[in-house]
């Protein structure tokens, strides 16, 4: 458990194994580059994410970046996949949404009424 991350630049989360960041938290950028992490910031995420491999599960009040990983939970800011990532989404609140890899899957999860 970690957190609330608040007041840095960075957060790297490279070693494999479940991560809680627990509270409201903000960095410039939280990046994931091991396909072992699982993440969650269940308080939400309020500046960037970049999820080269790996998972990440929070709500994102700033851009994302997927290479293969996969990302859950909204996203503010705009949404970037580079390789065969995943995004599962209620809402996408920018109009950009830029996809450069052919395997890309995005998943807008829309409640039905």
């Amino acid at each position: 458990m970690l957190g609330p991350v608040t007041g840095i630049v960075a957060l790297n989360l490279n070693g494999a194994g479940n991560v809680m960041i627990v509270g409201a938290s903000s960095a410039t950028t939280l990046t994931i580059n091991n396909a072992g992490v699982v993440a969650t910031a269940a308080g939400g995420f309020t500046s960037n994410a970049a999820v080269g491999v790996g998972q990440l599960t929070t709500n994102t009040m700033g851009n994302v970046t997927v290479g293969t990983g996969t990302y859950t939970g909204n996203i503010t800011g705009n949404a970037t996949f580079g390789g065969a990532g995943e995004l599962l989404t209620q809402q996408l609140l920018q109009d950009r949404l830029i996809l450069k890899g052919l395997q890309v899957r995005l998943t807008l999860m829309i409640p039905v009424l």
